[in-house]
């Protein structure tokens, strides 16, 4: 009981299976992990993993779903529907995991249940809600290291223009260096938009001796104003 005007703290226990982790990584397990600020290219396979925890000491067996939608979508884009059921050891924890393709681009937020069966039927016992986890971009059109792209125009504020360059597998510490770029668009720009200088991440190509690299940084225009020329180099 507590009496009026009083505050009384009360420590609660989760004994039920519950969702105790999450990773999302690029291509599959042991693939690069992403997390809000990363852009991949659409048709890219996501690989998501979700750790479930019982802490009842009898095992008990249980369920995952989840499922993506961008900002801008008013229902889910992606649907794993239900994982298949899984008996997690009374104390412990199991691993469900899912392999996505993201083919919008877009800021993918992410959510997801879990159930549980329990009184001769699968109840949810937990429950994560939306979550921005990663963002996906088009392939874009290919820059050629040290040649300036002329006349880069955006049609209204809001638009983006994609570019990626390509460079040997394995080749690191590379920066994207741009210029020509009004500052003021600049320090107006999200986390995915046009920085000076913008680290990259190789990511081979499936049976290939290349790798494909993304600028991670959508070139913007703003009223149909050309910013151009855009110069790039990559070191």
């Amino acid at each position: 009981m507590i009496s009026g005007g009083q505050t009384t703290q009360v420590t609660l226990r989760r004994n039920e299976p519950y969702a105790s982790g999450i990773q999302l990584r690029l291509g599959d397990a042991s693939g690069p992990e992403l997390s809000a600020g990363s852009v991949i290219a659409v048709d890219q396979p996501v690989w998501i993993g979700i750790w479930v925890t019982n802490a009842t000491t009898f095992p008990q067996t249980s369920r995952v779903e989840v499922v993506l939608k961008r900002d801008t979508d008013a229902v889910p884009l992606i649907d794993t529907g239900e994982s298949s059921s899984a008996e997690i050891a009374g104390g412990g924890s199991g691993l469900f995991e899912f392999l996505v393709t993201p083919t919008e681009p877009g800021r993918y937020f992410l959510a997801l249940q879990v159930r549980t069966f329990t009184y001769l039927a699968f109840t949810k016992t937990d429950a994560w809600d939306w979550v921005e986890r990663f963002s996906a971009a088009t392939a874009g059109t290919e820059l050629a290291n040290g040649v300036p792209v002329q006349n880069i125009e955006g049609a209204l504020w809001g638009s983006y223009v994609y570019y990626y360059l390509d460079v040997p597998v394995g080749a690191s510490g590379l920066t994207f260096s741009i210029s020509g770029v009004p500052a003021t668009l600049i320090s107006t720009c999200d986390a995915i938009a046009c920085r000076p200088t913008a680290r990259l991440t190789a990511v081979p190509k499936r049976k290939a001796t290349r790798a494909r690299v993304r600028s991670l940084c959508p070139h913007r225009g703003v009223g149909g104003s050309p910013f151009g020329p855009l110069s790039h180099t990559l070191d």
